[in-house]
């Protein structure tokens, strides 16, 4: 049979000291005291050895202690709480003495007063608190009477809300899609490897990275509204439509735009061409690797990671920061001369081989703007609304504000985003630098390269160098007859003959090795012809004797004793 009406032996302890206490009086010091104590001590100890009746009944009155604010458990002991007894229960500072703080090792149950460690040292051992923040020791953290959660710093506490628009421009709402989420950076740049993704506001993005640049979490990977698939081994698509492949795996049916639009928006096709359009892609039943045309082999995108620790994305020429380039080797040292360049990171390097040393390609000559109203031109969101960056395509420059008005007179400029503006205020309007004057011309196509890519009628291949495999691009055939021009134009041909134009190489189909006539018979173009020990001077092989100790050549590269400039070894 159960017992429940008599209280445990040290509770009933408990109990006496409160009686002899009184109302908000404190217990009386002395002999009496301590016999209560001490009866309650003896009590507790008979209670050891009592039957299993004793347990069950102790058992019932933790359970009571459960139940309610701590000084509840043995009736009010005082304005101290349990906090004037050394020792006693605690769920916070605030129920210990003054002098005391509440020590708990877990953020379940309670802790006991103990002494407040006054100051604390600098120890750097983070550790996480129940109230959610980290303090810089565990020393810190009991001076505070916090519990402890757990060893670390504490998990990133949710600060935003999808689609509530609550971060910074600069950033977005890492969460679910209308979930809770932490504010995380929009990614600069992204490569433009196709993956498609479905955005939490029903769109598709090529990739989860342009999702987050345009601040949209991912709702599901694949293209939104996807159909069952198409392709190898499965349905065809109904007529009047295409199936959109990728390199790899089912595609989607769309609907077909036969015959297909003259417009040029280039993408590259899983079979390493590059095609006028979407349209002319799918009717040739070939998948989508990339937005954009083909890069050529050893090809990358200006400012990505695709040429390891070693090499950086070389662009085609200076002030441009953005589109495709050719993988080189960094440079390891330089020669000591000052001639200031601005690196498309926003950084001033000493010269361009420093910032190519650095992976970067040049923006701009002389230093890089400095002070207030300095912006990032490839992030869209780094001047207020009314305002553009006015700098180098992708580079860094001043915010100035947009024209509110422009004259009407037609003076055609390319803009960075490659559209063609009637004027150049035309496009800081619509917040757009230039990257020539003229009319955009369409994007080259590559060519030529392992892979041979030919051109399309009406146009030639402008190779890159004279090897067999060298990659090229497209250019617009030359019209004969081709007109005269001076010596100085003048081109040397792959095929050792001298030229006196481009137009004529072009026509005769052949590279350029180097601007100028080619050299005599015996004679070179570098050094990488020439005896060992010798240099390539006038055209022609020979002993020199200058000195050239301040120029240190990159890998893969070799210093020519008589002009002290560096040439490819082959």
């Amino acid at each position: 049979m159960r017992a429940t009406s008599t209280p445990a032996p040290w509770i009933a302890g408990l109990l006496l000291l409160a009686a002899a206490c009184g109302d908000g009086a404190k217990p009386p010091p002395g002999p009496a005291v301590d016999a209560a104590v001490a009866d309650a001590g003896q009590a507790d100890g008979a209670a050891d050895g009592a039957s299993e009746t004793l347990n069950d009944t102790a058992a019932t009155d933790a359970q009571v202690l459960d139940t309610g604010p701590l000084s509840d458990a043995a009736g009010d002991l005082g304005d101290g709480g349990g906090g004037d007894v050394p020792g006693a229960l605690c769920k916070s500072k605030a129920d210990c003495a003054q002098g005391q703080t509440c020590q708990r090792d877990s953020c379940s149950g309670p802790g006991n007063c103990v002494a407040d460690p006054g100051g604390c040292d600098d120890l750097s051992q983070p550790v996480c608190g129940c109230d959610g923040k980290t303090y810089g020791n565990p020393c810190t953290r009991l001076a505070a009477g916090v519990g402890k959660a757990g060893d670390g710093v504490c998990p990133s506490e949710p600060t935003c809300k999808d689609g509530a628009g609550t971060c910074d421009p600069k950033a977005f709402c890492a969460a679910p899609c209308g979930g809770i989420g932490v504010c995380e950076p929009k990614p600069v740049a992204c490569d433009t490897v196709l993956s498609p993704v479905c955005g939490c506001d029903g769109k598709t993005y090529d990739s989860g990275c342009v999702a987050a640049q345009q601040g949209k979490n991912i709702a599901s990977v694949g293209s939104c509204g996807a159909s069952p698939g198409c392709g190898p081994g499965l349905p065809a698509c109904a007529p009047g439509s295409l199936c959109d492949l990728p390199c790899s795996g089912s595609g989607t049916c769309v609907p077909n735009k036969t015959p297909c639009g003259a417009d040029v928006q280039p993408v590259c096709g899983c079979d390493g061409k590059t095609y006028g359009n979407d349209c002319l892609r799918m009717e040739a039943g070939v998948g989508k690797a990339a937005s954009g045309a083909c890069l050529a082999p050893g090809g990358c995108e200006v400012g990505g990671a695709g040429c390891g620790k070693t090499a950086y994305c070389a662009g085609g020429k200076s002030g441009i920061c953005t589109g495709s380039g050719a993988c080189k080797p960094k440079p390891t040292a330089c020669a000591e001369i000052y001639a200031p360049v601005c690196g498309c990171d926003g950084k001033t390097y000493s010269n361009e081989c420093d910032a190519a040393g650095a992976g970067q390609n040049v923006a701009q000559s002389g230093k890089c703007p400095t002070g207030p109203g300095v912006c990032d031109g490839a992030d869209p969101a780094a001047c207020p609304k009314d305002e553009y960056c006015q700098g180098p395509c992708g580079a860094p420059g001043q915010c100035l504000p947009k024209p509110m008005a422009c004259t009407g007179n037609f003076a055609p400029v390319c803009g960075c985003d490659l559209n063609t503006y009637s004027n150049a205020c035309a496009a800081a309007a619509a917040g757009v630098n230039v990257v020539k004057e003229g009319e955009c011309s369409p994007p080259a196509l590559p060519c030529g390269g392992a892979q041979s890519l030919a051109c399309p009628n009406s146009q030639v291949c402008e190779k890159e160098g004279c090897g067999p495999d060298a990659p090229g691009v497209c250019v617009p055939a030359p019209k004969m007859p081709c007109p005269k021009t001076s010596p100085a134009a003048q081109q040397c041909g792959c095929d050792g003959q001298t030229y006196a134009n481009e137009c004529l190489r072009l026509f005769a189909l052949i590279a350029k090795a180097s601007d100028g006539p080619c050299p005599p018979v015996g004679g070179c173009m570098t050094a990488a012809t020439c005896a060992p020990g010798e240099g390539c001077k006038d055209g022609m092989c020979q002993t020199c004797s200058v000195f050239c100790t301040a120029v240190a050549c990159p890998p893969g590269q070799k210093k020519d004793p008589c002009t002290c400039q560096c040439y490819d070894v082959p």
